[in-house]
Parts: structure tokens; C-alpha cells; sequence
């Protein structure tokens, strides 16, 4: 609330995360009437891959981050019976493993 608008710009285009890629930044009258939306992520990599160029990858997703935070728990607590012991990260599992008891019938609707 009260911030310049090109002072917040300046600072994010400055920020060493985001040196040398596309970055906009956009004004809004009410960020408090955005945080309902949940949170958000775009991200587009163009590239060249073994030298066919027009490679892009894109991945866009919305999320509430306190349910995003709930279902990865849930899905890590439905892993633990078919694991070893051992310290974990969700990365170290295999994705089926997440699904637990419903695994059989997730990758039935995969195929």
C-alpha cells in the first residue's frame, strides 16, 4: 500500500533472480482482492534441443497454497506404508507412490 509503482518495478527488474529473462510486472488497485485467487506461476523456456531450434516448454499453474500444502501431505502420509525407513524427500518417491491405496486405479485412468 503507498508504494511507487516504478520504484517496485525497478527493484523486481533489478532483483539478481530475475537479471536477463522476461519479467512483467503489473499495478493493481487491490492486492488483497487478489489473494482469494490463490497463487500462480508462468513459466515459458524457449530453447534448442540437438539442433532443432523452436523448442518451448510451458507450464502454467494456479493453486491455493494452503490446500497445495495439504495434499502433498496427505499424499506423503498415504506413501509411508510401502517405504523403507529412512529420511525422505517428496523427490526421493516414486510419483505412484503418492497415490497409496489408489495408485492401480490413478494409473488405469493414465492409460
Amino acid at each position: 500500500m503507498g508504494a511507487e509503482f516504478d520504484r517496485v518495478e525497478a527493484a523486481l527488474r533489478s532483483d539478481p533472480l530475475f537479471l536477463g529473462e522476461e519479467t512483467l510486472v503489473f499495478q493493481v488497485e487491490d492486492v488483497y482482492a487478489l489473494e482469494d485467487e490463490g497463487q500462480g506461476i508462468l513459466l515459458k523456456r524457449y530453447g534448442t534441443a540437438a539442433r532443432t531450434a523452436h523448442q518451448m516448454l510451458l507450464f502454467e499453474a494456479r493453486v491455493s497454497e494452503l490446500a497445495l500444502s495439504a495434499q502433498y501431505m496427505a499424499a506423503a502420509a498415504r506413501a509411508l506404508p510401502g517405504l523403507k525407513a529412512r529420511a525422505y524427500s517428496l523427490l526421493d518417491l516414486p510419483l505412484g507412490a503418492l497415490w497409496g491405496r489408489l495408485r492401480a486405479e490413478a494409473e488405469q485412468q493414465w492409460i
